[in-house]
């Protein structure tokens, strides 16, 4: 686990590092992943690192981000909703596999 109060201090992060450090749930880290927004790559079938550059860079710039904001605010409720829906759906599949 890295401690943050001492700076981040390497190149890489893991999602649940970058988790911690942004104050999300790791599955919104992969979400940002996806979408591009951090840039990382896989070492591993299930082992992602995060280049803490660019972790560094999208905290920057959602601070930067007014406080409210009616049409970011709608962006990430759709977001929500699409991840969610996706969630649910990889989940009903996994589980028809199953049967």
């Amino acid at each position: 686990m890295v401690d943050f109060r001492k700076g981040l201090g390497s190149e890489t992060m893991s999602i649940g590092d970058v988790a911690a450090f942004l104050a999300v749930s790791p599955e919104t880290v992969k979400d940002l992943l996806q979408e591009g927004q951090i840039e990382g790559y896989r070492i591993a079938k299930k082992i992602v690192r995060i280049h803490t550059a660019s972790v560094e860079r999208y905290a920057a710039e959602q601070k930067a981000a007014p406080p409210y904001d009616d049409k970011l605010q709608a962006r990430l409720r759709k977001h929500r909703r699409e991840a969610s829906a996706k969630r649910q759906s990889q989940r009903a599949e996994q589980l028809q596999l199953k049967m």
